[in-house]
């Protein structure tokens, strides 16, 4: 009886600390990318406005962006110090692109975003660890629903161009990456239990992980923004 109670103990404790790992990195992914846009807004504001000017280079740091996400991927299977270290270089990548964004709104629509999409973020991602029922179905669903969302963005931006879609998208786009964020952290468990909770694949799923956060603020920004956005 000990013993049992010893391996229960034992695993419960390992995966805890898969995921202390895990959102640990997805912390620190997000803090370079808040220092990334604080030092472009302020120190390197010559730069941020160069960058600004210039869409070649605003497309050019997405595509990287994409391309990094493909590598990592990679990385994480092979388990090779890459994967970490991508992490963060995605995360300052990312930093440029932000910027960009939130330049157009207020602080206080910043501020209130970030608070919103933290706490969300939080109560998904412990939902996701501590739930007994099998998301797989969900992420799925999830999956089938932001292709149809980048789809519509895809139509508003280029051809509707309406207002009115672009906040039911957003509020759609929170939902959405809300319950991917629960998928998510759920298959931390998954991979732990599996035996595969290397270090690669912690970052990957760090990076994961990271993109819910970003994509649940972006939605909320432009939510919280309402036309409020600065000129």
């Amino acid at each position: 009886m000990d013993q049992f109670e010893n391996n229960v103990y034992d695993d419960t404790a390992g995966l805890t600390q898969v995921y202390n790992r895990v959102f640990g990195l997805v912390a620190a992914a997000v803090g370079v990318s808040a220092l990334t846009v604080l030092a472009l807004q302020t120190i390197f504001y010559n730069v941020f406005v160069a960058f600004t000017s210039n869409g070649i280079l605003y497309f050019g740091a997405v595509a990287v962006e994409l391309i990094l996400v493909f590598v990592l991927g990679r990385s994480a299977m092979k388990d090779t110090g890459f994967a970490t270290i991508g992490l963060f270089l995605f995360a300052i990548l990312n930093g440029f692109t932000l910027s960009i964004i939130i330049a157009a709104y207020t602080s206080a629509d910043v501020l209130g975003a970030f608070v919103g999409s933290a706490a969300m973020f939080a109560g998904m991602s412990l939902y996701g660890a501590f739930t007994k029922r099998d998301l797989s179905a969900i992420g799925r669903a999830s999956m089938g629903l932001v292709i149809g969302l980048l789809v519509s963005m895809f139509l508003n931006a280029f051809i509707l161009h309406s207002s009115a879609v672009t906040m039911l998208i957003s509020c759609l786009g929170v939902l959405i990456f809300a319950a991917v964020t629960a998928w998510d952290s759920s298959k931390i468990k998954t991979f732990y239990n599996s035996g595969q909770a290397t270090n690669g694949i912690t970052a990957y799923l760090a990076l994961s992980l990271y993109l819910d956060f970003i994509n649940i603020f972006i939605f909320l920004l432009q939510i919280f923004g309402g036309g409020s956005s600065k000129k």
